[in-house]
């Protein structure tokens, strides 16, 4: 995640994850080490589901992550229910 994500979240529980992820990934196995963060991210999610009872996923690996500002995705601010950035944050 791009150090600007982070900041406009504004979340250190956000920051934390991030940070155990990369954690993950360069302390883990031989396997980590291959998967981006991105898949790291997203194995996470399928480990959760089925550790609540949910069902099992096929998980595939490549997807890749963002390097630089140039290459992430921008859009307008989200102020709906669901969101990660309230409306008075600006």
């Amino acid at each position: 995640m791009l150090k600007n994500q982070l900041e406009i979240a504004g979340s250190k529980d956000l920051q934390f994850a991030m940070k155990q992820i990369g954690e993950i990934k360069t302390e883990g196995n031989h396997i980590t080490k291959l998967l981006s963060h991105s898949d790291l991210i997203q194995l996470g999610g399928y480990a959760a589901v089925q550790y609540c009872g949910g069902p099992s996923m096929e998980f595939k690996m490549g997807r890749i992550d963002v390097e630089s500002e140039g290459d992430a995705v921008y859009h307008d601010q989200e102020v709906n229910g669901t969101s990660l950035i309230s409306e008075g944050l600006n």
